[in-house]
């Protein structure tokens, strides 16, 4: 019996090989239970933020190879921490995806070059994954088009 006769779902992980770890920071927990179901699924390691405080720590700490942010929160917002982690040499490889259940806001953001894609939560079950996966250990851009899931 082979590993993936055992673990029914392990097919995936199998196929796509190692994950990176990923942080989640939301201040909805709904929003960040949600979103971590949606990784968690896929075979990443997911910790999870209700709050940008911590997220350079959390980050180094853990190996985080992605984090997913909701761009709007209290206190630090998405954007704004995008910048923050951009400014440290040891994050440059990270890759960060930022949504939101506004649009408009998403549109604003697009073009930032510290963003790697923007995802409306709406189609975060469809285009997560596939962001992540496409953007992970990929080179830096110096700007980026305006994009959804890019």
């Amino acid at each position: 019996m082979s590993a993936r006769d055992r673990l029914p779902n392990a097919r995936a992980t199998f196929a796509r090989g190692p994950r990176v770890n990923v942080l989640v920071i939301d201040d909805s927990e709904s929003a960040r239970a949600g979103i971590s179901a949606v990784l968690v699924n896929a075979g990443f390691p997911v910790f999870e933020l209700p709050s940008a405080i911590g997220a350079s720590r959390t980050i180094l700490r853990n190996n985080i190879g992605a984090v997913v942010v909701d761009v709007s929160m209290p206190g630090l917002s998405g954007d704004k921490l995008v910048t923050v982690l951009r400014k440290n040499g040891a994050l440059s490889t990270l890759a960060i995806i930022v949504v939101s259940s506004d649009a408009a806001q998403l549109a604003l953001i697009a073009n930032d070059p510290g963003i790697d894609a923007v995802i409306p939560k709406s189609a975060i079950a469809t285009e997560l994954v596939a962001a992540i996966e496409r953007h992970v250990g990929a080179p830096r851009r110096e700007s980026a088009p305006g994009r959804p899931g890019a």
